[in-house]
């Protein structure tokens, strides 16, 4: 009898991408991740907080629109049942995807 030791659940949100960018393992396999390596540090909060978001935007639009075995290994290498990510769409609404 074998034990699935696997979370029942990960939310992708903001932290979870920039851990998900900081890992190799993680942009070899996602290449749309190494952007966030890029997020601007330090400057004015302002303008950078905007460059910042949009960027997280970008990656999480992306993690939504994966096929299904790209989700299927996003779920592996983050050992996890299930991802729910949040986004908004290209005309403004808020969308929840569960997979």
């Amino acid at each position: 009898m074998s034990t699935d030791n696997r979370k029942k659940m990960v939310v992708i949100e903001d932290s979870t991408l920039a851990s998900m960018a900081a890992n190799d393992a993680f942009v070899q396999e996602f290449p749309f991740l190494q952007q966030l390596r890029a997020v601007p540090r330090g400057g004015c909060g302002g303008c950078n907080r905007n460059k910042t978001a949009n960027v997280f935007a970008a990656a999480k639009k992306s993690v939504a629109g994966l096929d299904s075995e790209r989700k299927r290994k996003l779920k592996e290498m983050l050992n996890t049942k299930e991802l729910r990510i949040t986004y908004r769409s290209g005309d403004g609404k808020i969308l929840t995807l569960v997979f």
